[in-house]
């Protein structure tokens, strides 16, 4: 791969073949394996509530709520995703449940060290907070 936005379009251009996608990062130590949920946008006709999603842009998390969006800190992402998977249909400016969760990940920066980094640390921190790490949903933008 040449850069993260190579990644993405060859991510898509697969789930259009519905070839679904598993990216491995290798470390020194682990091997992680992050199944990807995305889908052809030719063949697009969903409806997921924004209450089930979470975008993760570059150092920046975003939660649409309403008409507006509410930021936060790369540095929070345990507390935001603590806040969305325990919430359990109690608020309803949070997900439903874990299993409709969706992270929507992009990031500018082309560099895959840097996606490499960002996404293993995901995926630590999510397996810090839920055992089922199979659960984690992201789609790559």
């Amino acid at each position: 791969m040449k850069s993260y936005s190579h990644l993405a379009q060859t991510i898509a251009e697969k789930s259009c073949e519905d070839i679904s996608s598993t990216l491995i990062l290798s470390t020194d130590s682990i091997d992680y394996k992050l199944h990807l949920i995305n889908w052809c946008e030719a063949d697009m006709c969903l409806y997921i509530k924004r209450r089930n999603t979470l975008y993760l842009k570059n150092d920046s998390i975003y939660k649409r709520v309403s008409a507006n969006s509410v930021s936060y800190h790369q540095d929070q992402l345990k507390e935001v995703l603590e806040m969305e998977i325990n919430n359990k249909n109690k608020q309803n400016e949070l997900a439903e449940d874990i299993s409709k969760l969706i992270l929507f990940y992009s990031q500018d920066d082309s560099s895959l060290p840097i996606t490499k980094l960002k996404l293993i640390h995901l995926m630590n921190v999510y397996a810090s907070i839920e055992e089922d790490s199979t659960s984690l949903k992201v789609f790559l933008q």
